[in-house]
């Protein structure tokens, strides 16, 4: 946050303004009284808190995709709107690679806990749409590797379960470094280096670092269509998470307030 000083001479702390969130996507709050989900760790309770959760945050992935495909530079150099713009995009690809596979993992973690073999969970698929409960057979038959029907989200799985390149990982990041400035075809991004050094945290980025964490994905990319896959794979998951959570409560006998019909549902 940056200091300035207001009309009597203190010190006012400006807030960082990001792009404004449109309120009205949201529908009504409804509330449930949280005893309701009192089963424990190894209960189908924490694992559907853990899919709220997943849920959430590919929400929030999937509007920072929004806002970062809005505001594509028009013109491709170097310069710090350029590596600040691809740099963002280089981490959203690494946090929701990361996401993804640590969701593969939680399922994995909750088959071997029997959470999803475990009745309460099975009634909350049961009652799931057909789409709903195609998109959660997807995540399943990729995570415990059975042999589903192919898919998008089956194929983005496949390629990134090793999932090197979303961990602060040195040797795979120190071959992404050594293949961009290396091996590559010599451009203007690889001749050097680059750095944005300022006086702040906001003003300092090190776009080396984001052209050898680019590199690393794509090993995982070597057809170059993989993250194209993203958006969708990410539609699919919340698809299926949503409806398991919001089913979840129905079953579990939630109140929702405000004339709601299904908790935390919009219309």
């Amino acid at each position: 946050m940056k200091r300035g000083r207001n009309r009597r001479g203190r010190l006012r702390r400006e807030s960082f303004r990001g792009p404004a969130r449109p309120l009205t996507t949201l529908g009504p709050i409804a509330a449930f009284d949280s005893k309701l989900l009192n089963g424990g760790a190894r209960h189908a309770d924490s694992f559907v808190v853990l899919l709220a959760l997943v849920y959430n945050d590919l929400r929030e992935f999937m509007w920072m995709s929004d806002r970062l495909g809005k505001s594509k530079p028009l013109v491709n150099e170097v310069s710090t709107v350029v590596g600040d713009w691809q740099g963002s995009q280089i981490w959203l690809k690494r946090y929701v690679t990361g996401a993804l596979n640590e969701l593969i993992v939680a399922v994995k973690h909750a088959h071997k806990a029997r959470i999803l073999d475990s009745q309460p969970f099975q009634d909350v698929v049961v009652a799931l749409s057909h789409d709903e409960r195609q998109a959660w057979q997807n995540i399943t038959d990729a995570a415990l590797m059975k042999n589903g029907k192919a898919s998008d989200l089956r194929t983005f799985f496949d390629r990134v379960r090793n999932g090197a390149a979303f961990h602060y990982d040195r040797g795979g990041l120190w071959n992404g470094y050594i293949r961009h400035f290396k091996e590559l075809p010599p451009n203007e991004f690889n001749k050097q280096a680059f750095l944005s050094r300022g006086q702040t945290i906001g003003g300092t980025r090190f776009y080396f670092a984001d052209a050898a964490a680019q590199q690393a994905l794509e090993v995982h990319d070597a057809e170059g269509d993989l993250f194209a896959l993203v958006n969708g794979v990410i539609h699919s998951v919340n698809i299926a998470v949503r409806g398991i959570v919001t089913a979840y409560l129905e079953l579990r006998a939630v109140a929702a307030p405000h004339n709601e019909k299904r908790a935390g549902k919009s219309s």
